[in-house]
Order: structure tokens, then C-alpha cells, then sequence
């Protein structure tokens, strides 16, 4: 029981697994994300920032997480000092329907869902709406931010730059409304209280969110969407 326990709230807490991202060694690229990068690739570890849940119970490598949409994020990266004063492009990526992006020569962003999904439409989506990007965000894993320095770029004919031109990926991610917080910290006291026989993971321990959650997730989403909508067209009828 004490081992199952265990598993379940790791799913609902942020932990560290003997690694972090700005652990990584970039000194063989001359730009490297030090932030939502879940799980070390030689299984060294994990890390989840506060207000980030693993999809996967165990401390197997796992590239995908659960972020909350109202909570602020830091987006952290490494350049090399040759190229310090390149503007960086951090671009949020949902899968490819959609896009944002901003250009800047820090090393590091403010990253708060909300705030980015507020404003749409935007010039690089300019036809989609704030309840269609909040639906990208919210309808799978496919979310994920990318670091470039496209003002180095060499695309001239026959240039192979390009293609080596700083870049990097992070892992993929999903974003939850806010008050799906409130479920997860109500699952995590069950567990807390041994009460694991009573509120089963659908597909078990060790394979991720339980079906149950995820649908859950994803009616909360839903009605927060159709409810927002209804709300505007109110709006606009008077």
C-alpha cells in the first residue's frame, strides 16, 4: 500500500528525480533551453517546476507534462556569448494550428498561458479566436516551446547553415484550466489518507493521469469555453 501510495502522489506533486534542466551541459550548442525540459534523456532524472504534473508515475523518462493555465512559468535558456546580443525568438507552438511568438535578447521569459491565449487573435494567427487558441492549448499533449535565432540564419543557395543555426525544443505539455488545481490537490489528499481503493487510476498505476482525470479535464475545459462564449454573445446582443 505504501508503494502505491507513493505512486499516486507522484502524479499531483511537482518533484525533483536527481536533475535539473539548467544542469544541462550546453557547451556543444550555442543555444540550449534550461527550463520545460521534463526528464533528462540519459535518465538521470526529472524535474517539474511548481505547478507542472507528470503525466507518468514512475521515475522513467517521460516527455510530456500538465501546466496550469494561470500560472506563471519560466522559460530559461543558454546562449553563447558570440551571439549574447541576438535577439532570442521564443515560440509556443500548439501543434500546427497555431502559434505564438515574441523576440527578445534576455535569457530568460515570463511564460503565463493565460495571458498569451487573452491575446489572441494575433498577426501570426491572425483568424484565430481566444476560445479556438484556449481549445488548441487545452484538447491534447501536442504544446511546445521552441528557442531560435532566425537572424542567423545564412538561406542563401546552397547554404547549410541553416539548418545548424541555433535551436532548441522543449518537451510537449498540455494546459489545464485553473481550477483543475483544485481536483488535483482533492485526489492528492485521498491518497493521503489511504483511501486509494476508492478513487482508482483508470488505467492504473504507472501508465499516467487516470481516464477519469483526463475527462474530467477536459469537461471542465469545455464548459469554461461554451461558458465564456455565451457570456460574449450575450455581450454583443445588447
Amino acid at each position: 500500500m505504501k508503494t502505491h501510495l507513493f505512486s499516486i502522489l507522484t502524479i499531483f506533486a511537482s518533484y525533483t528525480l536527481g536533475w535539473d534542466p539548467s544542469q544541462r551541459d550546453c557547451s556543444k550548442s550555442p543555444l540550449c533551453l534550461t527550463s520545460f525540459r521534463w526528464c533528462d534523456r540519459n535518465g538521470a532524472g526529472c524535474y517539474y517546476p511548481e505547478g507542472a504534473y507528470p503525466g507518468n508515475a514512475n521515475s522513467d523518462p517521460v516527455i510530456y507534462a500538465l501546466i496550469l493555465e494561470d500560472k506563471n512559468y519560466e522559460i530559461s535558456w543558454k546562449v553563447a556569448g558570440r551571439n549574447a546580443d541576438v535577439p532570442v525568438r521564443v515560440r509556443w507552438a500548439q501543434g500546427e494550428r497555431s502559434s505564438w511568438e515574441i523576440n527578445t535578447t534576455s535569457t530568460h521569459f515570463i511564460f503565463n498561458p493565460r495571458a498569451i491565449l487573452s491575446s489572441f487573435p494575433i498577426s501570426t494567427a491572425p483568424n484565430l479566436t481566444v476560445e479556438e487558441a484556449e481549445h488548441n492549448a487545452w484538447k491534447d499533449m501536442t504544446n511546445i516551446i521552441t528557442i531560435d535565432q532566425p537572424s542567423l540564419r545564412d538561406d542563401s543557395e546552397g547554404s547549410a547553415s541553416a539548418s545548424n543555426a541555433p535551436f532548441d525544443t522543449s518537451d510537449q505539455f498540455i494546459v489545464a484550466v485553473g481550477e483543475t488545481e483544485r481536483f488535483l490537490k482533492a485526489q492528492y489528499e485521498i491518497g493521503r489518507r489511504d483511501d486509494y481503493n476508492k478513487w482508482k487510476l483508470g488505467v492504473g498505476i504507472g501508465v499516467g493521469l487516470g481516464v477519469p482525470i483526463l475527462m474530467a479535464i477536459t469537461a471542465l475545459s469545455t464548459w469554461v469555453v461554451l461558458k465564456k462564449g455565451a457570456s460574449r454573445n450575450q455581450e454583443f446582443s445588447k
